[in-house]
């Protein structure tokens, strides 16, 4: 085997050589520097997707999401799940999730929520608002529960999002799970999140990722997006929970009884 030596202006010479064969380019140049602002292509396309989501009467995709829970000594702990969730507008929604301390099924029939644990066999049912922008916001605020992808299931995407936004980015196409994308970064005073957009006439979301930054350690939630089908057929029967013989019916906790048992 032979040893090639080369002097301190041949190193860098190579080095420049495969920085221009493999496109590398510093993330200050590439994406703008540290320069504030709202990008338009970042928000013109957060728009169509939003627009485009709007027009979709019934949908279902899976979501497969990883969520980081920070321990006291600062330690991160990383939780992953896969959720198939169903929209049928403007007042059904059903999800399925599975995941490292859950399998739970939600069910939204336009009049209540219902919640049933599959492994303890424990289910609860509560009165809720007559469309899915006001049930979400309901369970959100009242129930303090989370649907997977919350953000993304409401009537109007864009100014949900945008509501607290300071700067937006074009960050550069990407590929999520074989799709061609546009990555978007955004900041607000709370939240800093990305988002992935593919590219084309179905400008679906297939990633997205939230830092809280209020919170100790900055923990990190993340969902790919994947099996959209825009056209399902859904039937109605499928969001109307009907509790098995062998199952529990408890009571949801209110979301001050469920920070209240969390400081515990």
């Amino acid at each position: 085997m032979y040893a090639i030596r080369l002097s301190k202006a041949g190193r860098l010479g190579l080095a420049l050589i495969w920085i221009a064969l493999l496109g590398v380019i510093s993330p200050r140049s590439a994406f703008g520097g540290d320069a504030p602002g709202i990008d338009p292509r970042a928000t013109e396309l957060l728009k169509k997707m939003s627009d485009y989501l709007a027009n979709l009467k019934e949908f279902s995709m899976r979501g497969t999401s990883t969520i980081e829970y920070v321990l006291k000594d600062g330690q991160k702990l990383l939780f992953t799940g896969a959720s198939d969730v169903y929209i049928q507008r403007p007042n059904h929604a059903r999800a399925n999730r599975v995941g490292d301390v859950t399998d739970i099924e939600f069910y939204y029939d336009g009049s209540t929520v219902s919640l049933f644990g599959k492994q303890k066999q424990y289910y609860a049912t509560a009165a809720a608002p007559p469309t899915l922008d006001a049930m979400l916001d309901h369970i959100r605020t009242r129930l303090d529960m989370e649907p997977p992808a919350a953000d993304l299931l409401y009537s109007d995407v864009y100014n949900g999002l945008m509501a607290d936004v300071t700067e937006a980015r074009y960050i550069s196409p990407s590929v999520i799970g074989g799709a061609k994308t546009h990555h978007l970064a955004f900041r607000g005073k709370d939240v800093d999140w990305q988002i992935w957009i593919e590219d084309g006439d179905r400008p679906l979301p297939r990633k997205y990722l939230i830092v809280t930054k209020g919170t100790q350690g900055e923990p990190e939630f993340g969902v790919e997006l994947s099996n959209w089908n825009v056209s399902p057929k859904l039937n109605t029967a499928m969001f109307t929970f009907k509790p098995p013989p062998t199952a529990t019916k408890v009571d949801f906790l209110a979301a001050k009884e469920v920070a209240a048992a969390a400081r515990k």
